[in-house]
């Protein structure tokens, strides 16, 4: 049984498994984060245990309590105290959602099929796994790619296909900072709501490359791939400090149109926090929404929101960003 540690926002996570597959995109997922040896004294607020098999075990007998609605994710609440999350067909976790008695590591154990290294299911098994125990040390995650500039940080928000991950590649491109993509932590902190480095693969669709043809110094093989997603080096341009957190003053809502020209367009703080509140909350988890939802209010009310009306100018985009939010 190998272990190694991960220190993910407030949370300090001891990952174990006895599979070299798993421990491999462990390291890989969360590459700049882990730790060799934690800090002297401390424990793991949580022991993440995962291991490989053929199939799943047998699901719990009574229906779901929340099922995604492109069948993403089901959650069976069995009882008050833990919860199952199951990702068809790629894995099965059971989740504590009370601390043990004396101080101990809260138990996550997870049984994952050879489809969870396919399709970028893995790093959505691990933050939907680890997110309700970050909510409850106060800090949220949010489907966004982050960027910092001059210490502020920008958040493109939006589902997939929005074009926000392309964007912000734009942006980093031009000389952003990273903070995060496809998911982003967020921490109120004296000044405001903060935005938290956060780890995670970078993958773009091959036609990313015909728009940021730049991108292709990042690829591990820089020969023209046809993978139908291909995975960017987190170096260089794309590296990020763990421990730059950055209060958030502009979050922008991307979508792909079909005009020359791209427009920014001032959004309602009310807007905003539907939006995020769409792109954040997990409706199951009950315990934790209220402060959820007063976290992404604060947010809705501390940043200049704007939608962002992707056009074919992607060359001048970063300077148009700029412009605007300067």
């Amino acid at each position: 049984m190998t272990t190694t540690h991960l220190q993910l926002g407030p949370l300090l996570v001891q990952l174990e498994s006895p599979d070299a597959a798993v421990l491999a995109h462990w390291h890989a997922l969360f590459a700049g984060w882990l730790l060799a040896t934690p800090p002297a004294g401390t424990i793991p607020h949580l022991h993440f245990h995962a291991q490989l098999a053929p199939q799943l075990p047998p699901l719990p007998p009574t229906p779901p309590d929340f099922s995604h609605p492109l069948g993403l994710l089901d959650v069976y609440a069995i009882d008050p105290d833990s919860i199952w999350l199951h990702f068809p067909p790629a894995g099965l976790v059971h989740l504590p959602l009370n601390a043990p008695a004396g101080g101990a590591p809260v138990p996550l154990h997870a049984t994952l099929t050879p489809a969870a290294f396919s399709h970028g299911l893995f790093e959505d098994l691990n933050f939907v796994s680890l997110a309700p125990w970050l909510r409850r040390h106060g800090c949220f995650l949010v489907h966004a790619f982050g960027v910092s500039r001059q210490g502020q940080a920008t958040l493109l928000v939006g589902p997939s296909g929005s074009g926000k991950t392309t964007t912000g590649l734009n942006l980093v491109l031009a000389g952003w900072q990273l903070l995060g993509n496809d998911v982003v932590m967020l921490q109120a902190r004296p000044g405001g709501i903060h935005a938290l480095p956060t780890p995670g693969e970078v993958n773009i669709r091959p036609h990313t490359l015909t728009l940021l043809p730049a991108l292709r110094s990042l690829l591990p093989t820089p020969s023209g791939p046809t993978a139908p997603a291909l995975s960017l080096s987190r170096t260089g341009p794309l590296t990020t400090n763990p421990a730059g957190a950055v209060p958030v003053r502009h979050i922008l809502f991307p979508h792909i149109t079909q005009q020359p020209q791209s427009q920014l367009r001032p959004q309602s703080a009310a807007l905003t926090l539907a939006h995020l509140a769409a792109e954040s909350i997990d409706r199951w988890d009950k315990a934790t929404f209220i402060p959820h939802l007063d976290l992404l209010s604060a947010l809705s009310q501390q940043a200049h929101s704007y939608e962002l009306a992707l056009g074919a100018d992607v060359a001048g985009l970063p300077q148009q960003i700029a412009q605007t939010l300067t």
